[in-house]
């Protein structure tokens, strides 16, 4: 009897996180809605003139805001096709997309705190290592209702999971930033006197003098370079600390590849 309301407390538990996860990404997507309609607005009107942001990084605001809708819609779609998504899934993204797109791009905190850039990177880490799990058991069918992975393997094969998508993300940013003019790249120096706005397709302010006197400083030549390299440090550290962690909680049972399942719905 004990034992029986145990299981019913667990799992009623378990409903209770996963309706608060879905909510939490319903809100999240309809504030990705008035962030879009604020970055076009803002964007293409003389709303932008006055205002403390950028074209630039309005254009990034919509690129980041159409991305965001696009991700934390996936839950609710796969939810309304009668197919549970792993509640850590839910979570996890609507948690990182909050920080990432509209904390960090529409509140500018990329901008205002030096470190946001990098807490952002490690958390996608965490978020990137439950898809994984989650591409796996969709990938690969249980035998006899269970899966035969090693916890090494689940370890590595997260590691370079993690990897393989913080290098693809570089190009991405290099991509937005070719196409567009943007600066998700730091291809300029946001802090000195030369910044034009963050628009790659405009010259730099101030006179050649001072581009090349600052172009020929560390801070000037290895800007760009120091921000590609410490998200990719970040991303490193995040794939080994996340993936010990999952090597431990597997090793020792406490996690099972069917909580990371997109089950059917009864």
């Amino acid at each position: 009897m004990g034992r029986n309301t145990t299981l019913w407390k667990v799992k009623n538990m378990e409903k209770i996180i996963r309706k608060i996860g879905i909510i939490i990404n319903i809100i999240v997507f309809i504030i990705l809605c008035v962030s879009l309609i604020y970055g076009l607005i803002a964007r293409f009107t003389s709303l932008s003139d006055h205002i403390n942001t950028t074209k630039s990084q309005l254009t990034i605001v919509i690129a980041q805001s159409l991305t965001g809708m696009f991700v934390t819609s996936l839950p609710l779609i796969i939810e309304l096709k009668g197919r549970r998504v792993p509640t850590i899934i839910t979570i996890s993204d609507s948690v990182f997309i909050f920080l990432a797109s509209i904390i960090g791009e529409v509140f500018m905190f990329y901008y205002n705190v030096w470190y946001w850039d990098l807490i952002v990177h490690f958390l996608c880490s965490i978020l990137l290592s439950a898809l994984w799990l989650s591409i796996i058991t969709i990938i690969c069918k249980p035998v006899d209702g269970k899966y035969s992975f090693s916890p090494f393997y689940i370890a590595l094969s997260t590691f370079c999971f993690i990897m393989a998508v913080g290098a693809v993300w570089e190009v991405i940013e290099f991509t937005i930033d070719s196409i567009f003019g943007t600066n998700m790249q730091k291809l300029m120096v946001e802090s000195s006197n030369i910044f034009n706005g963050g628009n790659t397709f405009e010259n730099l302010n101030g006179t050649d003098a001072e581009i090349a006197t600052l172009f020929r400083t560390p801070k000037g030549y290895r800007y760009a370079l120091l921000d590609t390299m410490e998200d990719i440090v970040v991303d490193t550290l995040g794939a080994i600390l996340v993936s010990i962690f999952y090597f431990i909680m597997f090793m020792k049972k406490r996690f099972t590849m069917q909580q990371f399942e997109y089950t059917k719905k009864k």
